[in-house]
């Protein structure tokens, strides 16, 4: 009886995962979220190095291309960290690494990916940024 009733959530959990039509997998994109209007582009670039202030990233909103190594540098004077609106999309950055030093993420998927600190703000609220991975 265990096994039936887990089935359909499995079952949901296979069909939400996501490929292309081509089955190459995509980046989750974060629901409540939409694509910013003023994104600053970024291509062409090996690196960009994004501050962390207080309460803010410069720059907030860009586009890169696949496998361009994105800096975080904490220039603020409080803990801040880097986490992806969308579950999974990548690897949180923690505010002790950030204490260290920059942080490097690189993201080799195209796609969406809707960032934020969670010391300050949520997904859809307060320090948020929003990277596009690609032309798409």
């Amino acid at each position: 009886m265990f096994r039936a009733a887990g089935f359909p959530l499995l079952l949901a959990a296979a069909l939400l995962t996501g490929c292309t039509a081509d089955g190459d997998p995509f980046p989750p994109v974060a629901d409540g979220i939409e694509r910013p209007d003023d994104l600053i582009d970024l291509t062409g670039m090996a690196v960009v190095e994004i501050e962390v202030g207080d309460n803010v990233f410069r720059t907030r909103h860009f586009r890169v291309d696949p496998g361009t190594e994105i800096v975080f540098i904490n220039t603020g004077n409080n803990q801040h960290n880097v986490e992806a609106a969308a579950d999974g999309a990548f690897t949180k950055i923690t505010d002790a690494t950030l204490d260290e030093g920059p942080a490097s993420l690189i993201l080799d998927v195209p796609g969406d990916y809707p960032f934020f600190c969670s010391i300050h703000g949520s997904a859809t609220r307060g320090q948020t940024g929003y990277v596009v991975v690609g032309r798409g």
